[in-house]
Protein backbone atom coordinates (compact mmCIF):
# COMPACT_ATOMS: atom_id res chain seq x y z
CA UNK A 1 0.00 0.00 0.00
CA UNK A 2 1.50 3.29 -1.12
CA UNK A 3 1.42 6.47 0.31
CA UNK A 4 0.57 9.78 -1.73
CA UNK A 5 0.01 13.59 -1.64
CA UNK A 6 -1.53 15.85 -4.10
CA UNK A 7 1.38 17.95 -6.25
CA UNK A 8 -1.27 21.12 -5.19
CA UNK A 9 -0.58 23.14 -2.42
CA UNK A 10 3.06 23.13 -3.12
CA UNK A 11 3.26 23.94 -6.60
CA UNK A 12 1.18 27.33 -6.27
CA UNK A 13 4.38 27.65 -3.67
CA UNK A 14 7.49 27.32 -6.47
CA UNK A 15 6.46 25.29 -9.27
CA UNK A 16 5.95 21.84 -10.47
CA UNK A 17 9.91 20.64 -9.31
CA UNK A 18 9.60 21.92 -6.44
CA UNK A 19 6.44 20.16 -5.59
CA UNK A 20 7.95 16.64 -6.50
CA UNK A 21 11.74 16.97 -5.24
CA UNK A 22 10.07 18.14 -1.53
CA UNK A 23 7.47 15.26 -1.97
CA UNK A 24 10.10 13.00 -2.29
CA UNK A 25 12.37 14.38 0.35
CA UNK A 26 9.55 13.84 2.29
CA UNK A 27 9.40 10.13 2.09
CA UNK A 28 6.18 9.82 -0.07
CA UNK A 29 6.31 6.65 -2.80
CA UNK A 30 4.10 8.68 -5.30
CA UNK A 31 1.94 11.76 -6.04
CA UNK A 32 -1.53 12.79 -7.04
CA UNK A 33 -0.80 15.00 -10.09
CA UNK A 34 -2.92 18.27 -10.12
CA UNK A 35 -3.69 18.65 -13.96
CA UNK A 36 -6.26 20.57 -12.91
CA UNK A 37 -3.58 23.87 -12.36
CA UNK A 38 -3.55 23.56 -15.76
CA UNK A 39 -6.91 25.55 -16.29
CA UNK A 40 -5.75 28.77 -16.03
CA UNK A 41 -9.70 30.24 -16.25
CA UNK A 42 -12.23 31.67 -14.16
CA UNK A 43 -15.82 29.85 -14.10
CA UNK A 44 -17.31 33.31 -15.65
CA UNK A 45 -14.22 33.09 -18.12
CA UNK A 46 -15.33 29.42 -18.73
CA UNK A 47 -19.46 30.46 -19.09
CA UNK A 48 -18.48 32.41 -21.91
CA UNK A 49 -16.53 29.78 -24.20
CA UNK A 50 -13.19 31.28 -24.09
CA UNK A 51 -10.11 28.83 -24.43
CA UNK A 52 -7.43 28.16 -22.04
CA UNK A 53 -4.56 29.32 -22.91
CA UNK A 54 -2.33 26.34 -21.47
CA UNK A 55 -5.06 23.64 -22.04
CA UNK A 56 -5.72 24.56 -25.80
CA UNK A 57 -1.64 24.86 -26.38
CA UNK A 58 0.00 21.53 -27.40
CA UNK A 59 3.57 23.07 -27.04
CA UNK A 60 2.82 24.15 -23.33
CA UNK A 61 1.08 20.95 -23.29
CA UNK A 62 3.99 19.04 -24.80
CA UNK A 63 6.08 21.14 -22.12
CA UNK A 64 4.01 20.11 -19.14
CA UNK A 65 4.30 16.53 -19.92
CA UNK A 66 8.51 16.56 -20.43
CA UNK A 67 9.01 18.45 -17.14
CA UNK A 68 6.77 15.95 -15.25
CA UNK A 69 8.28 12.88 -16.88
CA UNK A 70 11.94 14.29 -16.22
CA UNK A 71 10.41 15.03 -12.18
CA UNK A 72 9.74 11.19 -12.47
CA UNK A 73 12.84 9.71 -13.41
CA UNK A 74 14.86 12.45 -11.30
CA UNK A 75 13.05 11.31 -8.25
CA UNK A 76 11.99 7.78 -8.51
CA UNK A 77 8.12 8.97 -7.66
CA UNK A 78 5.30 7.48 -9.39
CA UNK A 79 2.31 9.15 -10.45
CA UNK A 80 -0.96 7.04 -9.32
CA UNK A 81 -3.97 9.57 -9.60
CA UNK A 82 -4.32 13.18 -11.05
CA UNK A 83 -7.55 15.67 -10.47
CA UNK A 84 -8.84 16.65 -13.73
CA UNK A 85 -9.71 19.67 -15.06
CA UNK A 86 -12.93 21.54 -12.98
CA UNK A 87 -15.89 22.12 -13.20
CA UNK A 88 -17.08 19.42 -15.77
CA UNK A 89 -20.20 21.31 -16.63
CA UNK A 90 -21.45 25.07 -15.99
CA UNK A 91 -24.88 24.79 -16.66
CA UNK A 92 -27.12 25.63 -19.54
CA UNK A 93 -24.41 26.93 -22.01
CA UNK A 94 -23.54 24.54 -24.59
CA UNK A 95 -20.15 25.84 -25.74
CA UNK A 96 -18.82 26.03 -22.25
CA UNK A 97 -19.83 22.68 -21.37
CA UNK A 98 -18.45 21.57 -24.74
CA UNK A 99 -14.96 23.54 -23.51
CA UNK A 100 -15.15 21.23 -20.01
CA UNK A 101 -15.47 18.09 -22.15
CA UNK A 102 -12.17 18.83 -24.20
CA UNK A 103 -10.21 19.61 -21.72
CA UNK A 104 -10.60 16.76 -19.63
CA UNK A 105 -10.34 14.64 -22.86
CA UNK A 106 -6.72 15.99 -22.70
CA UNK A 107 -6.77 15.68 -18.87
CA UNK A 108 -6.74 11.80 -20.04
CA UNK A 109 -4.22 12.47 -23.07
CA UNK A 110 -1.48 14.03 -20.47
CA UNK A 111 -2.41 11.46 -18.04
CA UNK A 112 -1.30 8.63 -20.35
CA UNK A 113 1.21 10.61 -21.56
CA UNK A 114 3.06 10.85 -18.15
CA UNK A 115 1.82 6.81 -17.36
CA UNK A 116 -1.04 7.53 -14.59
CA UNK A 117 -3.70 4.73 -14.46
CA UNK A 118 -6.47 6.87 -12.96
CA UNK A 119 -7.92 10.26 -13.53
CA UNK A 120 -10.47 12.07 -10.60
CA UNK A 121 -13.64 13.41 -13.14
CA UNK A 122 -15.70 15.14 -11.17
CA UNK A 123 -19.78 14.12 -12.33
CA UNK A 124 -21.70 17.38 -13.52
CA UNK A 125 -23.78 18.59 -11.01
CA UNK A 126 -24.86 22.22 -9.80
CA UNK A 127 -23.23 22.92 -6.90
CA UNK A 128 -25.77 26.09 -6.04
CA UNK A 129 -28.53 23.93 -3.74
CA UNK A 130 -30.91 26.41 -5.32
CA UNK A 131 -29.94 25.58 -9.06
CA UNK A 132 -29.97 21.19 -8.36
CA UNK A 133 -31.43 19.13 -10.82
CA UNK A 134 -33.77 16.35 -10.44
CA UNK A 135 -31.88 12.79 -9.70
CA UNK A 136 -33.36 11.87 -13.51
CA UNK A 137 -31.89 14.38 -15.04
CA UNK A 138 -28.72 14.20 -13.38
CA UNK A 139 -28.44 10.86 -13.93
CA UNK A 140 -28.95 11.00 -17.48
CA UNK A 141 -26.69 13.94 -18.17
CA UNK A 142 -23.84 11.76 -16.64
CA UNK A 143 -24.02 8.95 -18.14
CA UNK A 144 -23.86 10.92 -21.73
CA UNK A 145 -21.02 12.68 -19.90
CA UNK A 146 -18.66 9.72 -18.94
CA UNK A 147 -19.72 7.31 -21.98
CA UNK A 148 -17.84 9.72 -24.13
CA UNK A 149 -15.00 9.28 -22.26
CA UNK A 150 -14.58 5.61 -23.00
CA UNK A 151 -12.92 6.02 -26.06
CA UNK A 152 -10.29 8.41 -24.63
CA UNK A 153 -9.93 6.29 -21.62
CA UNK A 154 -9.12 3.15 -23.40
CA UNK A 155 -6.93 4.32 -26.06
CA UNK A 156 -4.49 6.18 -23.00
CA UNK A 157 -4.73 3.23 -20.88
CA UNK A 158 -6.14 5.45 -18.55
CA UNK A 159 -9.09 4.64 -15.64
CA UNK A 160 -12.04 7.18 -14.49
CA UNK A 161 -12.62 7.79 -11.08
CA UNK A 162 -15.95 9.38 -10.06
CA UNK A 163 -15.90 11.44 -6.70
CA UNK A 164 -18.79 12.07 -4.03
CA UNK A 165 -19.85 15.64 -4.14
CA UNK A 166 -21.59 18.37 -1.76
CA UNK A 167 -24.17 21.89 -3.15
CA UNK A 168 -23.79 24.41 -1.12
CA UNK A 169 -26.53 27.64 -0.24
CA UNK A 170 -24.63 30.49 -1.68
CA UNK A 171 -26.48 32.73 1.40
CA UNK A 172 -26.54 30.60 4.27
CA UNK A 173 -23.33 28.33 3.16
CA UNK A 174 -24.76 25.35 4.54
CA UNK A 175 -23.82 22.20 2.91
CA UNK A 176 -25.81 19.31 1.55
CA UNK A 177 -25.36 16.20 -0.01
CA UNK A 178 -24.97 16.79 -3.96
CA UNK A 179 -23.91 13.88 -6.87
CA UNK A 180 -22.81 10.53 -5.66
CA UNK A 181 -22.95 11.47 -1.87
CA UNK A 182 -25.27 8.45 -1.73
CA UNK A 183 -23.16 5.41 -1.97
CA UNK A 184 -25.89 3.54 -3.49
CA UNK A 185 -25.86 6.09 -6.33
CA UNK A 186 -22.12 5.92 -6.46
CA UNK A 187 -22.27 2.30 -6.83
CA UNK A 188 -25.24 2.20 -9.52
CA UNK A 189 -22.85 4.89 -11.59
CA UNK A 190 -19.60 3.00 -11.29
CA UNK A 191 -21.41 -0.40 -12.53
CA UNK A 192 -23.63 0.92 -15.19
CA UNK A 193 -20.43 2.70 -16.50
CA UNK A 194 -18.46 -0.35 -16.23
CA UNK A 195 -20.94 -2.38 -18.47
CA UNK A 196 -21.46 0.35 -20.78
CA UNK A 197 -17.79 0.02 -21.32
CA UNK A 198 -17.55 -3.47 -21.69
CA UNK A 199 -14.63 -3.39 -19.15
CA UNK A 200 -13.46 -2.29 -15.54
CA UNK A 201 -12.94 1.53 -17.07
CA UNK A 202 -14.58 3.26 -14.00
CA UNK A 203 -13.94 3.26 -10.40
CA UNK A 204 -14.65 5.34 -7.67
CA UNK A 205 -12.51 8.24 -5.49
CA UNK A 206 -13.86 8.13 -2.02
CA UNK A 207 -13.31 11.86 -0.11
CA UNK A 208 -13.36 11.36 3.29
CA UNK A 209 -13.94 15.14 3.92
CA UNK A 210 -16.54 14.99 2.23
CA UNK A 211 -17.97 12.23 3.31
CA UNK A 212 -18.35 14.44 6.67
CA UNK A 213 -19.76 17.42 5.30
CA UNK A 214 -22.99 15.48 4.05
CA UNK A 215 -23.19 13.53 7.11
CA UNK A 216 -22.28 9.98 5.29
CA UNK A 217 -20.56 7.24 7.72
CA UNK A 218 -17.10 6.48 6.56
CA UNK A 219 -17.08 2.90 7.52
CA UNK A 220 -20.22 1.83 5.55
CA UNK A 221 -19.38 3.66 3.08
CA UNK A 222 -16.40 2.19 1.97
CA UNK A 223 -17.66 -1.27 2.94
CA UNK A 224 -20.78 -0.76 0.62
CA UNK A 225 -18.39 0.73 -2.19
CA UNK A 226 -16.33 -2.82 -2.15
CA UNK A 227 -13.88 -3.30 -4.74
CA UNK A 228 -15.07 0.00 -6.34
CA UNK A 229 -13.25 1.56 -4.66
CA UNK A 230 -9.55 2.47 -6.14
CA UNK A 231 -8.81 5.84 -5.04
CA UNK A 232 -9.09 8.28 -1.91
CA UNK A 233 -8.66 11.69 -1.40
CA UNK A 234 -7.84 12.00 2.59
CA UNK A 235 -7.93 15.17 4.52
CA UNK A 236 -9.78 16.22 7.74
CA UNK A 237 -12.40 19.29 8.31
CA UNK A 238 -14.54 20.56 11.25
CA UNK A 239 -17.99 19.16 9.51
CA UNK A 240 -18.90 22.26 8.85
CA UNK A 241 -15.99 24.12 6.28
CA UNK A 242 -14.03 22.18 2.98
CA UNK A 243 -10.49 22.67 4.80
CA UNK A 244 -8.67 19.99 3.26
CA UNK A 245 -6.69 19.79 6.53
CA UNK A 246 -4.02 16.77 7.73
CA UNK A 247 -5.64 13.69 9.90
CA UNK A 248 -6.64 14.48 13.30
CA UNK A 249 -6.97 18.35 12.68
CA UNK A 250 -11.04 17.72 12.46
CA UNK A 251 -13.64 15.75 13.61
CA UNK A 252 -13.29 12.59 11.48
CA UNK A 253 -13.77 9.31 13.25
CA UNK A 254 -10.08 8.24 11.41
CA UNK A 255 -10.62 4.68 13.21
CA UNK A 256 -14.08 3.70 11.32
CA UNK A 257 -11.66 4.62 7.84
CA UNK A 258 -9.27 2.02 8.94
CA UNK A 259 -11.88 -0.29 10.13
CA UNK A 260 -13.59 -0.13 6.56
CA UNK A 261 -10.18 -0.38 4.26
CA UNK A 262 -9.24 -3.29 6.60
CA UNK A 263 -12.60 -4.81 5.44
CA UNK A 264 -12.71 -4.66 2.45
CA UNK A 265 -8.83 -5.64 1.39
CA UNK A 266 -7.94 -2.13 -0.03
CA UNK A 267 -4.72 -2.45 -1.61
CA UNK A 268 -4.65 0.86 -3.78
CA UNK A 269 -2.64 4.66 -2.31
CA UNK A 270 -3.44 6.22 0.80
CA UNK A 271 -3.59 9.81 -1.02
CA UNK A 272 -3.60 12.68 0.96
CA UNK A 273 -5.36 16.02 -0.62
CA UNK A 274 -4.51 18.35 2.26
CA UNK A 275 -3.50 21.44 0.32
CA UNK A 276 -5.32 23.45 3.39
CA UNK A 277 -2.53 22.40 5.65
CA UNK A 278 -0.03 24.30 3.43
CA UNK A 279 -1.81 27.07 2.90
CA UNK A 280 0.04 29.31 5.56
CA UNK A 281 3.09 27.66 5.98
CA UNK A 282 6.60 29.13 5.27
CA UNK A 283 7.62 27.84 1.93
CA UNK A 284 10.98 26.20 3.79
CA UNK A 285 8.43 24.93 6.58
CA UNK A 286 6.63 23.10 4.27
CA UNK A 287 9.30 19.57 4.11
CA UNK A 288 8.15 19.54 7.82
CA UNK A 289 4.44 19.15 7.39
CA UNK A 290 4.77 16.89 4.11
CA UNK A 291 6.30 15.21 6.84
CA UNK A 292 3.90 14.76 9.15
CA UNK A 293 1.68 13.97 6.92
CA UNK A 294 3.85 10.86 5.58
CA UNK A 295 3.84 9.90 8.85
CA UNK A 296 -0.05 9.61 9.52
CA UNK A 297 0.05 7.57 6.37
CA UNK A 298 2.26 4.96 7.74
CA UNK A 299 0.48 5.01 11.25
CA UNK A 300 -2.61 4.23 8.85
CA UNK A 301 -1.10 1.51 7.04
CA UNK A 302 -0.02 -0.01 9.67
CA UNK A 303 -3.00 0.10 11.19
CA UNK A 304 -5.28 -1.32 8.20
CA UNK A 305 -2.49 -4.43 7.21
CA UNK A 306 -2.68 -5.44 11.08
Amino acid sequence: MKISVQTGGVTERGGIALAFRTIKAAGFDCVDLNIDQLQNLTWREMKTGVKSEIMSDENKIKEYIDEVNALKAETGLEITQAHSNMPSWLGDFPEANAGCLERIIKCIEISGAVGCPRLIVHPRFMGNINELLTKEEEWNLNIEFYTALIPHLKAHGVMCCLENMWAQDPVTKAIYSACCSDIDEACKYIDTLNEIAGEKLFGFCLDIGHLKLVGVEIYGAIVKLGDRLVALHIHDNDGLHDSHVMPYNGIIAWHRFVLGLREIGYKGDLSFETFGQLTNVPVDAIPVFLGAIRGVGEYFRNEIEK
